[in-house]
């Protein structure tokens, strides 16, 4: 089995060469990562500019990788149409540095890289280590390893992503798995500063501010799963359609004659 990895990280990332060491054994291994940081970017793609650049690189464990300077969704583009010549048959993303939980995954570039990857029939995981410090990622990577074979054996796999959020914890710590809701959105809301230096107005924002309030949600989320020590195994897709509105919204309906 082919698997495609990417992330949002870089290409010189920790967590992608723990990932790489993880599968190499059990999979064909190919990366298309970003050159440099390429955190928060979302979904925001520049391949339609054309020519960006791809400089190939030695990974061990891998049968081709390249470092693109384009963003998460560009690498994963790019490394399932053709860049390799090959048919991948999953992409996994990350190992990212912090945590991708409740809304974060709007901001996401590495759920981006995966979900780039639906959008093309393919089934992508996610995977992020829940610190901003960096620490161990082996569990993260032993815990892809485990879903790998439960994931591409559902039979609606090319119709949903897996996000994975692993506690920053030993694996001895680690409590296990639970498949969760998203947690309601998180409070992103920041005092902003303004400094004026020869003219120019500069606006920076507090670090480390967000909050998640308590949530409404019946199964447990993923936010209360890795607060408790578990893993957070959360399905999303890509449609963004809100059907209990709909019927609200008929008075709008107009027809020409």
């Amino acid at each position: 089995m082919n698997i495609l990895i990417a992330n949002d990280d870089g290409i010189e990332s920790e967590g992608l060469r723990v990932l790489v060491d993880a599968l190499r054994d059990e999979y064909d291994v190919y990366v298309a990562a970003p050159m440099s940081q390429r955190s928060a970017f979302s979904h925001s793609v520049t391949y339609f500019y054309k020519n960006n650049r791809a400089e190939k690189r030695e990974i061990a464990g891998t049968k081709g990788a390249y470092a693109i300077d384009g963003t998460p969704a560009d690498c994963t583009y790019y490394g399932i149409n053709g860049l390799f010549g090959v048919k991948m048959d999953l992409v996994v993303s990350g190992i990212n540095v912090g945590r991708n939980l409740a809304s974060d995954v709007i901001y996401s570039g590495t759920v981006a890289a995966a979900g780039e990857a639906l959008i093309h029939h393919i089934p992508g995981i996610a995977v992020s280590l829940c610190s901003y410090t960096g620490g161990d990622f082996t569990p993260a990577a032993e815990a892809v390893k485990q879903i790998i074979p439960f994931y591409m054996n559902h039979p609606d796999r090319e119709n949903f992503i897996l996000n994975i959020n692993v506690p920053a914890l030993s694996a001895e710590n680690i409590r296990g798995i639970r498949v969760t809701d998203l947690h309601d959105h998180s409070d992103y809301s920041r005092p902003v500063e303004k400094k004026e230096k020869d003219g120019v107005l500069y606006l920076s924002i507090e670090d480390d501010m967000t909050k998640d309030p308590p949530s409404s949600r019946k199964r447990i989320t993923d936010v209360e799963a890795v607060e408790a020590g578990y893993i957070a195994v959360t399905p999303l897709y890509y449609d963004l359609c809100a059907r209990k509105i709909i019927d609200t919204l008929e008075v709008l309906e107009t027809e020409t004659e």
